[in-house]
This record gives C-alpha cells, structure tokens and sequence, in this order.
C-alpha cells in the first residue's frame, strides 16, 4: 500500500510550529515523508533555522543528518562571504560609493541570532544611480563577472573563488525593477536614516528597521508573480517562511514610534495594505504580536502600490508604462522588454540560433507565461 505523502500545508504547519519553538513532534512514522519535508523546509529557505531548533532534534535521524550537512555546507559558505563583503564594501567605499545592505544579509546580520540562519544566495546592495559605472569598475577589478541581463535597474555580478564557492551581488541603483514601485523609497531617503551592520565592518550600513520592513512587505508581495530560484528551479508562491520571519524579526524589533511612523509611510507611499497583509501572514506563522493601533493604522484603503502588486502581470506592466515621465522613456522601455541585448539573449539560450528566432522564442513564452499567471 502506498502512502501518501503530507500536503504541503500540513508540512508548513510543523515547520513553523517548529520554528516558533514548540514541541512539534513528528507525526508519522519514522521513515516516511523525510524526503518531502526536507524539500519543503529548502523551499522555504528554512533549513539552517530548522537544524537550529530543539525540537527537530527528536526528528528522523536521517532528517537531522540531511539539515546538519547542509546547515554546515551553509556556515562555510557565510564564512567566505562575510569576508568577501568586508573587501567589497571597503573597495566601494574608497571609490566613493556608499551602498546600502538590504534585503537578506542586512537583515541576517542585525537581526539573527546568526547569519547564517538567513539563507539566501546572494547579497542586495542598493547604489545611489550615478554611481552604477563607478560601481561596475570596482566589482570588476576585485574579479566579479557581470551577468548578463535584460536592461533593469541592478547587475548582478558573480565572484567565483578558487575554493569552489561563487558569491553573488545584486546591485540595485533603485529599489525595484518596476516603474512604479522604484520611486517609492528612493536610496536618498534611505541612508537619511540608514543605521551600522557592525558585523560586517566600519562601511557596512542598513536601512532603519522601518524601511526595513516596508522593503521586506513589498518584496514579498512582487513574488506573487515574479519567480525565485531553489536548486535552479524557479518558484511562484509569496509566503515563503524566510520572508514571513523576517518580518516577524522586524516587526518585534519595532519601539512604539517607529510603529506610528510605518503607519505613515506606509500609507503615504501607497503599500499599506501591503505592509498589513505581511504582517499578518507573519503572525500567522509565527505569532507576531501586532499592536491594535498600528493595524488599525494600515488597515484603510488600499493605496497606489498595493493596487499595482495586487494586479495581474499584464495590468502591471500597463501601470508601469503610464509611471514614466515622458513618450520617450516609455518607448525605450517597451523596446528593452521586447528586444532585450543580445548577450542576455544568447546565456538565456544558449545554442537557440540566431537571435531573430530567439526574440520570438522569447515573446511565445512571455505569451505562454501570462496566460499561466
């Protein structure tokens, strides 16, 4: 007789009960679902937290060993990375660029009890936009590889080391590739209020934990459409657990005023319904406590962003087109989507002939691709 196996809603369950410190004992038999679970908590981005937790110590054996190898395969990699980030943040400071950490590693290194517990397979830098070439020289004379990419506001640049590890940044010269979305919270406004990573030495600066969180809310609702990358399979679903304890970790990290003052902003810049959806996700999955005031104070009509990530893709890329200032910028960008360079093209199909024949290969599946969505 064949088992079946758990929904993935019934494994969610145990992973956060097991993440908020509860008993969670496993609840089949002792050989079964391991391989799924597993999968699951890698889905997640979960697995050094896991192995973190009492509770799980009491799980199958072959479970704990799966998480301790990859929690420790994890802890080398953080290792070298931390020190790549030292040189680079130093290399970009003496050539006048200040970036901002955000995302991940930021909150890793400020608000985990270690780093390596915010898994994540590379590094968000936000640059002021002028600084975007300065930028590129440094990274490529510190040996990072530029990938190519369709044209967008980040480069990601890749570091390969001769012990084996690769090491990624996303250099981002405005907080989000949308249109709209890129205005809202400008790298200006940012470092007005940016505080130190100290782990990560003298150059290392974060967003306040309030924009911290806004970011955070508002990354987590792109990926309702936008995929993310799990052992090079890409993903659709928003609620991953990484980034519900984020905002958990953010949200407990909160005082009184800085609640008053993401109710606010959050309302101001149009992500209020957003932010609200985020944190009670979160508290759904880990029992944020969320104080009555500061929902009551996200909780009014949605605003322009909320309206955009709530959209369908196609309603989306209409809001992004009607963002720019000028006929002219909207040209550019719709010329960008439909006829991106032809090194992008050529990594993202390697071998596809000639690049006419790519350029339609690439319309059929965006085509295909909505339709999906």
């Amino acid at each position: 007789m064949v088992v079946p196996l758990p929904s993935a809603d019934v494994i969610d369950a145990l992973l956060s009960e097991a993440l908020c410190g509860q008993p969670a004992p496993w609840p089949w038999d002792a050989g079964a679902a391991i391989d799924a679970v597993f999968a699951r908590a890698r889905l997640h981005g979960v697995i050094a937290l896991v192995n973190a937790q009492p509770s799980t110590r009491k799980w199958p054996g072959r479970f704990v060993e799966l998480c301790r190898a990859e929690a420790q395969a994890l802890a080398m990699w953080e290792l070298r990375h931390q020190a790549v980030l030292g040189q680079t943040l130093r290399a970009l400071a003496d050539e006048g660029t200040k970036p901002l950490l955000i995302k991940g590693t930021a909150l890793g290194y400020s608000l985990y009890d270690d780093p390596v517990q915010r898994t994540r397979a590379d590094t968000d830098l936000l640059i002021p936009p002028l600084a975007a070439k300065t930028a590129e020289r440094t990274l490529l004379r510190l040996g990072f590889d530029r990938v190519p990419s369709a044209p967008s506001y980040q480069a990601t640049y890749i570091l390969r080391l001769t012990d084996g590890t690769s090491h990624a940044l996303d250099v981002h010269w405005r907080i989000n590739n949308s249109e709209l979305l890129a205005r809202l919270l400008p790298y200006e406004e940012l470092t007005g209020s940016a505080q130190p990573v100290a782990a990560l030495g003298t150059h290392a600066l974060a967003p306040s934990l309030m924009h911290s969180l806004l970011i955070a809310c508002m990354h987590r609702a792109t990926h309702r459409h936008n995929p993310y990358h799990v052992a090079g399979e890409s993903h659709h679903e928003p609620d991953r657990l990484i980034w519900l304890r984020d905002i958990d970790l953010l949200a407990r990290a909160l005082t009184k005023e800085q609640w008053r003052e993401l109710g606010t902003a959050a309302t101001t810049k149009g992500l209020s319904a957003t932010c609200l959806e985020g944190l009670q996700l979160a508290a759904r999955s880990f029992h944020t406590p969320l104080p009555a005031n500061a929902l009551k104070s996200l909780s009014g009509t949605p605003g322009r962003a909320d309206r955009y990530l709530q959209s369908r893709p196609v309603r989306q890329h209409w809001l992004d087109f009607l963002a720019f200032d000028s006929m002219r910028a909207r040209a550019r960008w719709m010329r960008d989507i439909a006829l991106p360079p032809e090194p992008y093209m050529r990594t993202k199909y390697p071998g596809g002939g000639g690049l006419p024949w790519l350029y339609l290969r690439r319309a059929a599946a965006g085509v295909a691709k909505r339709l999906h969505l």
